[in-house]
């Protein structure tokens, strides 16, 4: 077998079309893949490639063979269709060892597997992105759901605190109104008496200052709040939670000591800062009280001591006081969502909700207890404003874990 037969034999056998087009358009070769592609007959070499093609696209046909021979194109890849069939196109320009433009191949590969399949996977990737936009909508409304539940929960357990409240409100302010009462029944009954008029005057009017002090207080605690992130005193916060709860252990034998400097900022919602804070004095109250009644000591003095330290970004704040402790099989159920060893007095949601506000300012509370001696709670803030809006904002997923 000669040369020339060899080699066209060689291309017979090629899965891939090959022609051959001079460069006055005639088809001067095609191997027999091109011939079945193209569904030519062996008449067609020797004839001009624009015979080829529907008469609709001869313009474009004879505009890039010009552009082939005038030399502005030297390559050119199209993908067709034909039929049910997918051909990868590649025209490529023949030149000779002088540079003289011969003409050009086109080459044709049947690509129709591989074009179904990338189709197949784009469908499957839109199907996806289908699914990740609905999951993520999904999330998003159970995100919000979670949101509103959890202002739900942290508004009843505010609810609750208030609750304890009532009765130390009826006592502080009845009481006082009971003196006044007597006081102006002393002074209708002697109008005359100017000397003890005067007396039940002023102890009247030092118990109307007593009820405005004590209704400014908690009309203070009580007012809208700001829910926005901001550089909140820290030790403000503390001692303003101290004075409303001062109240609740007025004539009780418990003290409450602070090591609290001014000016302690830290980044967060204040308003939030605050419940936690009452949360935490008002269960070392009920703890300290719990452990008198046990103890049946008359003489047993309560003792509440808050402590806050700053060490590098952050503010660590202590809250220990010599209640009746946690017993240990208890102190891993305490943060969890009405766990209460209170029975009626307590919603199991008090410390539930503060891990939570302390977890979403980018914080850590922790706890350390022993039966009968007393319990620490120790709150760590991170101390500059940057530093806890950015872990603030990344706490997403964090609120969908603990919420």
């Amino acid at each position: 077998m000669d040369r020339d037969r060899l080699i066209e034999k060689i291309l017979d056998e090629l899965n891939i079309g090959v022609i051959f087009v001079d460069k006055m358009g005639k088809i001067c070769y095609a191997n027999k893949r091109a011939m079945e592609i193209r569904k030519m007959s062996p008449e067609r070499i020797g004839t001009h490639v624009v015979e080829c093609h529907p008469s609709g696209v001869h313009k474009r046909v004879y505009e890039v063979l010009e552009s082939f021979l005038n030399g502005s194109m030297t390559h050119r890849h199209k993908l067709t269709k034909a039929g049910d069939k997918y051909f990868d196109n590649e025209y490529i320009a023949l030149f000779d060892s002088n540079g003289e433009y011969l003409g050009i191949i086109l080459t044709s590969k049947d690509v129709t597997e591989e074009v179904r399949l990338r189709e197949e996977l784009d469908k499957h990737y839109r199907t996806i992105e289908e699914q990740i936009k609905k999951k993520e909508e999904e999330i998003e409304e159970k995100y919000r759901e979670i949101l509103a539940v959890r202002e739900h929960l942290m508004h009843s357990e505010k609810m609750f605190a208030i609750g304890k409240f009532i009765s130390v409100v009826a006592h502080e302010v009845n009481n006082p109104l009971d003196g006044i009462e007597n006081c102006l029944r002393m002074i209708v009954q002697e109008p005359d008496n100017i000397e003890q008029t005067k007396r039940y005057a002023e102890l009247a009017l030092e118990a109307v200052i007593r009820i405005e002090n004590f209704l400014r207080v908690i009309l203070d605690y009580a007012r809208p709040h700001n829910y926005e992130i901001e550089l909140v005193d820290l030790s403000r916060v503390i001692k303003k939670v101290v004075d409303v709860v001062r109240y609740k252990i007025s004539g009780k034998d418990i003290t409450i000591g602070l090591e609290v400097e001014d000016g302690i900022l830290v980044g967060g919602i204040s308003h939030h800062l605050e419940q936690v804070f009452l949360n935490l004095l008002l269960n070392s109250i009920d703890a300290i009280e719990e452990k008198k009644n046990n103890l049946g000591d008359l003489n047993f003095i309560g003792e509440i001591y808050i402590r806050a330290v700053k060490k590098e970004d952050f503010v660590h704040v202590e809250v220990s006081d010599n209640g009746c402790g946690i017993r240990e099989e208890h102190l891993s159920k305490i943060f969890s969502p009405f766990f209460t060893t209170k029975k009626e007095k307590g919603s199991g949601l008090g410390l539930y909700i503060c891990y939570n506000i302390i977890n979403s300012h980018g914080g850590k509370i922790r706890v350390e207890s022993s039966p009968n001696v007393g319990t620490t709670f120790t709150i760590s803030l991170p101390q500059n404003l940057h530093i806890a809006t950015d872990i603030i904002e990344n706490k997403f997923y964090d609120f969908l874990q603990t919420r």
